[in-house]
């Protein structure tokens, strides 16, 4: 990994950590009120009420506090669908569960939105937008295996890849719509996942 994307000084002390959390948030906040190319390291570190220097402590660039604020997503994300699969919960209750995660993580998480949406103009980001997919992949096609265990298997590779792309587009898409249209989204989307997995639609 090149270093401008690196987090130059990993916290140690419990300070140390707020600190860089504060910098993430503020971060996170200005990116959704003013887009990501709006935004400047001293933005940030003002917003963050500390000094640009104290920023470069931790962060080299703007670049590796987008980084940063992008792997923390996903290790948010992969904990709360841990949380929900540790729940043991059946086929309906299991995919509206992941789903109810899913979009409430993408409308409500601070600078997702930005960040995830800004993948296509920052490179740095490409490594982890991959990992991401791969990851939500292996959710969804062990979910089906588990589901349905008839599932044609030929057919299991590209499923497993095309469900967190439709999942993920449709859920960024619609979570700027209105309450309405939203569910309108979520109850097609999750009746789409029940024949896809087996279940009967609602």
């Amino acid at each position: 990994m090149r270093n401008h994307v690196v987090q130059r000084q990993q916290p140690l002390q419990r300070r140390s950590r707020e600190r860089v959390q504060r910098i993430l948030d503020a971060a996170a906040e200005l990116f959704d009120q003013k887009g990501i190319d709006a935004v400047n390291p001293g933005d940030i570190a003002n917003h963050a009420g500390i000094t640009r220097t104290s920023l470069y402590r931790y962060f080299p660039n703007k670049t590796s506090v987008i980084h940063a604020l992008a792997l923390s997503h996903l290790e948010k994300l992969r904990e709360q669908f841990r949380q929900v699969r540790d729940q043991r919960l059946d086929g309906e209750e299991l995919i509206n569960a992941l789903l109810n995660v899913h979009i409430h993580f993408l409308s409500k998480e601070p600078g997702y939105q930005a960040v995830w949406s800004s993948v296509a103009i920052t490179p740095e980001l490409h490594n982890l937008y991959e990992l991401e997919n791969e990851w939500l992949s292996d959710v969804w096609g062990n979910l089906i295996i588990h589901l349905n265990p008839h599932f044609d298997e030929s057919r299991l590779p590209t499923i497993r890849r095309m469900i967190p792309l439709i999942v993920t587009a449709v859920l960024r898409d619609c979570s700027r719509d209105s309450t309405a249209q939203l569910d309108d989204y979520f109850a097609e989307l999750r009746n789409m996942l029940y024949l896809l997995f087996g279940l009967k639609s609602k």
